[in-house]
């Protein structure tokens, strides 16, 4: 398994274990590799390219990318996938696969053909052993949506969805509730050089959104919205199917559960309704400056 990678290494792990990486049993891969893994190597980056290439065919299943900003309905409509097949043979969500979170922090770094290059390896690497018959949902980080257009050049077969909520406010209201103190993201900090809690919410939230705007042309359907997906799963859930190339149905304890939600999604207030300060409000504004150049996030 990769675990991360920079302009220089790829960084591999092992882990001694059976168990299905799908969420439910395993929600950030990042951190179950960090805990469960027992070996750990390094390879020079141009070497795992050319061997890549040489020796690694296409995968024979079928892969799809799930883009949300936090808090916006990813986890959700990832849970309902996974919900789907029970046995997990067939459709298998992976939450946030760190090959992705690397591949999104490279961006910034690598020339633009290097980049391409070390996506389509490490994306040829990490989807080799999945089955004809199989299909790989990646939940992937928010930071991700912006390599969208690496990953079509060098995997046009993977397809991507975005999920979202109507109204961003949700997430960077759930955001700043979270303990700021537990954020490690060190250089999205240092970059976004966010005044408080409030700030990096919307930076991680309107990130992702720009980006998803900017890569619409790579999206398989329109935005998918989290309250729609409460409200009225079946219509939503279809062509959510259809582009994961899977004919299973959903099981009813699956719309009983989201039945269940449609309450507590109607009651959820935003806590992001204060009147900002003028000094706040250009503050706003030049972060929004900063992500619409990609300097962040």
């Amino acid at each position: 398994m990769i675990y991360t990678m920079t302009d220089k290494y790829v960084y591999f792990v092992r882990i001694p274990t059976s168990q299905i990486l799908s969420v439910g049993s395993v929600d950030r891969l990042t951190e179950f590799y960090h805990t469960a893994a027992d070996r750990l190597a390094r390879m020079d980056s141009r070497t795992f390219r050319n061997a890549v290439s040489s020796t690694i065919p296409p995968s024979k299943g079928r892969v799809v990318m799930l883009h949300s900003p936090p808090y916006c309905g990813g986890s959700l409509l990832g849970g309902l996938l996974r919900s789907i097949d029970q046995t997990q043979r067939h459709l298998l969500v992976h939450g946030e696969p760190p090959v992705l979170n690397a591949l999104s922090v490279l961006v910034q770094l690598l020339p633009i053909e290097t980049m391409r290059s070390i996506t389509f390896a490490a994306l040829r690497f990490t989807v080799r052993h999945i089955d004809r018959d199989q299909v790989v949902v990646m939940k992937v980080r928010s930071c991700c949506t912006k390599i969208v257009p690496y990953v079509h050049a060098s995997t046009p077969s993977i397809q991507h969805l975005y999920v979202t909520s109507k109204d961003p406010n949700v997430g960077i209201a759930k955001l700043v509730s979270t303990n700021f103190s537990t954020f490690n993201m060190p250089e999205v900090v240092r970059k976004v050089g966010p005044s408080n809690p409030y700030e990096f919410a919307l930076a991680q939230v309107m990130g992702c959104i720009i980006s998803y705007q900017r890569n619409l042309k790579y999206f398989a359907l329109e935005a998918i919205y989290a309250e729609d997906l409460i409200d009225d799963p079946m219509p939503v859930m279809h062509p959510v199917l259809d582009v994961c190339g899977v004919f299973l149905r959903i099981p009813a304890s699956v719309i009983d559960w989201l039945n269940d939600q449609r309450e507590e999604s109607r009651v959820q207030t935003s806590s992001m309704n204060s009147v900002l300060s003028d000094v706040q409000r250009s503050r706003m504004r030049l972060l929004l400056d900063y992500l619409q150049q990609d300097w962040c996030i």
